[in-house]
C-alpha cells in the first residue's frame, strides 16, 4: 500500500504564542507507568479485535472478539479518567497563566504528570481535535481504496495478484511525485485549500470504482481512481504534523505525533473492518459488484466528510506554519 512520505521537510513555523517561554514549567520527571500500560493494552486490544473482525469468517460472532473489543474500550476509558484525575492534581497545567509559585513545592515534587493531558483535545476551539479527524477520516477512505481494489480485481475479475499490482501502479507512482511536490507547495498554497483537495481526491478515487462496470475499460475509471487515491495521504499527513505541531507545547510534540499517528493507524484498521462488513451483507443480497460499489461509496463519503471539519475548524487558515495568526 502506499504510504505518503510523512517526514517531508518542511518548515514548522514558529510557536511564539504558544508559551514559548519554558521558565516556570516543572522538571518533574517522573513517569506515568498506571496510564502507559492502559492505554498500550487498549490500543493493542482495540486494533487486534478490529482487525481480527475483519478476517476472520464468522467477523464479530466469533466468540471471542466481542469480549477483547469491549475490554479493550474499558480500558481506554479507565486511561482517560486516569489522565484526567492527574491533570487536575497537577501542579502545572499548560493553558493556566498563573505563576507557578502558587502551587506548593511538595505538590509539584509529588504530583505525577499525565501521559497526555486531556484538555489538548479542546484546546484552540478544538482545532487539535479537527486536525486529527481531518487525518482520520482521510485515512479510512485511503486504506479502504486499497483494500477494496485488491477485491475488485482479484475476487470479481479474476486477475492474480501480479496483474493486480499493476492496475494500481499509478497510485504509488503518484505518491512518490506528489510527496516531492508537497515541499513547493505548503508554503504557498492555504492550508485548507490543500487539505480540501486531498480529502475530494482521494474521495473521487473511490467514486470512480464505484461508478465502475466490469466491462468498462481500465482507462475510462480505474486509471485515473489510481492517480487521485495518493493525494489525499500526501496532502494531509505533512500538513497535519505542521499544524498540530504549532498547535501544542514544546515538550508535548512527541505526545502530538503519537495521537496523530495513532488516529491513523486505528482507521486504517477500522475501515478494513467496516468496508468488509459492509461488502459481506451487501454481497449475500445483491452480489459482489453490489456489495463493492456501496463499500466504495462509504470511502468516499468518509474523505468528502473532511470538507465539513475543514470549513468549521480551518476556513481562516492561511498557510499551515501560521496556524498560529488565528489562535
Amino acid at each position: 500500500m502506499h504510504q505518503p512520505i510523512e517526514g517531508a521537510q518542511m518548515e514548522i513555523g514558529d510557536r511564539e504564542h504558544i508559551h514559548q517561554s519554558t521558565e516556570g514549567k516543572t522538571q518533574n520527571r517522573q513517569i506515568d507507568w498506571i496510564g502507559a500500560g492502559l492505554i498500550t493494552i487498549g490500543i493493542s486490544l482495540l486494533l487486534f479485535s478490529i482487525t481480527q473482525a475483519g478476517l476472520v469468517e464468522k467477523g464479530w460472532r466469533t466468540p471471542y472478539i466481542s469480549p477483547i473489543f469491549s475490554f479493550s474500550i474499558i480500558l481506554i476509558l479507565i486511561f482517560g479518567w486516569w489522565e484526567h484525575k492527574l491533570e487536575y492534581e497537577s501542579s502545572v497545567i499548560p493553558t493556566s497563566q498563573e505563576s507557578p509559585t502558587a502551587y506548593p513545592p511538595t505538590a509539584i515534587k509529588d504530583s505525577i504528570p499525565p501521559i497526555v493531558r486531556l484538555s489538548i483535545f479542546s484546546r484552540h476551539k478544538w482545532r487539535i481535535s479537527a486536525i486529527l479527524g481531518i487525518a482520520f477520516f482521510d485515512w479510512l477512505g485511503i486504506c479502504g481504496w486499497v483494500y477494496l481494489t485488491s477485491v475488485y480485481y482479484q475476487d470479481l475479475l479474476g486477475y492474480s495478484p501480479l496483474k493486480n499490482a499493476l492496475y494500481i501502479l499509478p497510485a504509488p507512482i503518484t505518491g512518490i511525485i506528489c510527496s516531492c511536490l508537497v515541499t513547493l507547495i505548503v508554503p504557498r498554497v492555504k492550508a485548507p485549500i490543500l487539505l480540501a483537495l486531498g480529502g475530494i481526491s482521494s474521495g473521487l478515487a473511490n467514486a470512480l470504482f464505484a461508478f465502475q462496470s466490469p466491462n468498462t475499460i481500465y482507462w475510462k475509471n480505474e486509471f485515473f481512481s489510481a492517480i487521485l487515491q495518493p493525494f489525499g495521504g500526501d496532502l494531509t499527513i505533512p500538513i497535519g504534523s505542521i499544524i498540530i505541531s504549532n498547535l501544542v507545547e514544546d515538550d508535548e510534540q512527541s505526545v502530538a505525533g503519537a495521537l496523530f499517528q495513532i488516529s491513523l493507524q486505528i482507521a486504517g484498521c477500522l475501515d478494513l473492518c467496516i468496508s468488509s462488513i459492509i461488502l459481506t451483507q451487501v454481497e449475500s443480497i445483491h452480489g459482489l459488484l453490489k456489495g463493492l460499489q456501496i463499500a466504495f461509496w462509504f470511502n468516499a463519503t468518509c474523505c468528502w466528510f473532511v470538507l465539513v471539519i475543514i470549513f468549521l475548524a480551518f476556513r481562516k487558515v492561511g498557510l499551515a506554519k501560521d496556524i498560529a495568526k488565528v489562535i
